[in-house]
């Protein structure tokens, strides 16, 4: 039996993930604001391939992250740990990618700043994946496995010079 108190905890933690994630893209799309653009590229000129990446990379790193997380010996753990944070990183770097598509289109339409369409479109894209039903078990994995192969095939590629955003 679920009291009050449970029920508050649960919507406070899906608020706090859904703030943090959206912190976590903006923060990720102006620090690496080069490489957000090469996985906003990646995404727009190959969706499938950043599909297939992602699936491949979850497959195989995620799986040797699972099984290092399992093991009992502290410094094993720390590289689950680790390949673990690597995984979230690069879906949030190809993440920020996303949310600059969403952002250019949503400036097309409205003329607001870049800052402005690009936070808009990282809280859109979050708020999609905060849905219930739909949004956790379809959407939300499939723009995580998207971003996961868009942010590894911008991290194994050379950037010369790509358009950042003014800051």
């Amino acid at each position: 039996m679920l009291i009050l108190g449970d029920i508050l905890a649960i919507v406070a933690s899906v608020i706090g993930i859904g703030v943090t994630a959206w912190a976590l893209t903006i923060c990720m799309g102006y620090l690496f604001s080069n490489h957000a653009a090469s996985a906003a590229r990646a995404i727009q000129k190959k969706p499938w391939l950043s599909l297939g990446l992602g699936f491949a990379a979850l497959a195989t790193v995620g799986l040797v992250s699972i099984i290092l997380l399992s093991v009992p010996n502290p410094a094993v753990k720390f590289l689950g740990t680790l390949t673990a944070g690597f995984i979230v990183l690069a879906a949030f770097l190809g993440n920020a990618g996303m949310s600059r598509i969403m952002g250019e289109r949503i400036r097309a339409e409205g003329g607001c700043t870049d800052y402005a369409a690009f936070t808009k479109g990282s809280g859109l894209l979050v708020a999609a994946c905060m849905f219930p039903v739909f949004g956790w078990f379809v959407l939300g994995p499939i723009l995580f496995i998207i971003s996961l192969g868009a942010g590894i095939s911008t991290l194994l590629t050379k950037h010369a010079n790509a358009p950042a955003y003014d800051v």
